[in-house]
């Protein structure tokens, strides 16, 4: 049984949804596995973006073989029926690694759609174990395995302890916070509403679209910009990173909060590699997790971080970090990647040796 994936194109690898498949890529040739489409590129065009996307799905399905093992990361857009279908017809097995769900994500899918769409796979690996219930209850009937944090490939090390809180003059931690992603008040207006609830807490801000105007003179928000994760990791201010989305810091729910209550934001691993500790809505789909291995604080509404984080010694933050550490060590490493494409390749394994 060859293990195989498609190349596709990306149009910023070291970025959010770019970086997760490229990281993803990696650890599957690392594998053994064998990239049966066109070399990777990077892109700007979306002419060329679409028809070298064309020819790899092209070059794939002629190439593939029977018994193989096809890793798909979902979504691929148009070309996933197809190579599904074709897949199969040449006696090889698909298994679909989920980075985004349509129906929630972009909404251009209705969850029946979705849910047709995927059975098409042999394996389907959810996002967590959240989103595996939810498609097995919505009718997914491929097998299914969980994937966990999403793995962050990077050579830097870093040290022990990597961030320390200042101290007041009475040897008290003061912790501070940091958010990455889009800053507008769009998308989230929680952090503009923050930033004036929050009157001894700094809350640093990495991305683009903050609007001065709108945070307010009195608001505690420190725009940093836009910042290469590299960058990111060795450089960052902030002792927690925040794992929020929407428009109340009393609440994640609405339409991203949905999205948070069975997704696994890429953010989480990013705050881990950074080598700082999580705070995250207890809804969401990988609370249990952080809270479970001691990576951070898990909380109802965002009124209750500043008196957490008044309780929390400096010894307990401290532990906190190497927690972190233990876990963003293994996201360096492909763990997750290796982990759940091994189960998946394992359970077909069986499967095949059943049949024949």
């Amino acid at each position: 049984m060859r293990l195989c994936y498609i190349s596709r194109n990306y149009k910023a690898p070291s970025s959010g949804g770019g970086k997760a498949k490229s990281d993803i890529e990696q650890t599957l040739a690392s594998m053994g596995a064998i990239n049966i489409g066109l070399r990777r590129t990077t892109c700007s065009s979306k002419t060329y973006d679409f028809f070298r996307a064309l020819g790899s799905v092209v070059k794939a399905l002629w190439n593939v073989r029977h018994g193989d093992v096809v890793v798909l990361q979902y979504p691929v857009k148009k070309y996933f029926t197809l190579i599904c279908r074709t897949a199969h017809r040449r006696g090889a097995k698909i298994i679909a690694i989920i980075h985004d769900l349509g129906a929630f994500r972009r909404r251009r899918l209705t969850i029946g759609e979705e849910i047709t769409r995927l059975n098409h796979a042999d394996i389907v690996i959810a996002a967590n174990d959240y989103q595996r219930k939810w498609l097995q209850e919505k009718g997914c009937q491929a097998m299914m395995a969980v994937y966990g944090l999403h793995d962050y490939l990077t050579t830097i090390k870093l040290p022990a302890n990597h961030t320390a809180p200042p101290c007041t003059p009475l040897g008290k931690p003061h912790f501070s916070l940091y958010f990455v992603g889009d800053l507008t008040p769009r998308n989230n207006r929680f952090l503009y509403t923050l930033g004036r609830q929050m009157q001894h807490t700094e809350i640093f801000l990495y991305g683009k679209g903050f609007d001065r105007s709108a945070a307010g003179d009195e608001s505690t928000l420190r725009w940093i910009g836009f910042t290469k994760d590299t960058d990111l990791i060795t450089t960052h201010h902030g002792d927690f990173g925040l794992c929020w989305y929407g428009e109340s810091y009393e609440t994640a729910a609405g339409h991203q909060g949905e999205y948070m209550a069975i997704n696994t934001p890429h953010k989480l691993s990013l705050y881990l590699r950074c080598g700082t500790p999580i705070i995250i809505w207890r809804h969401a789909a990988m609370a249990a997790v952080i809270e479970q291995e001691g990576l951070g604080i898990v909380v109802d509404t965002l009124g209750e971080v500043e008196k957490r984080l008044e309780q929390l010694t400096l010894a307990e933050y401290h532990t906190m970090q190497q927690h972190v550490q233990r876990v963003a060590q293994a996201l360096a490493e492909g763990q997750s990647c290796r982990r759940a494409v091994t189960k998946a390749y394992h359970m077909l394994s069986g499967v095949m040796d059943q049949c024949d």
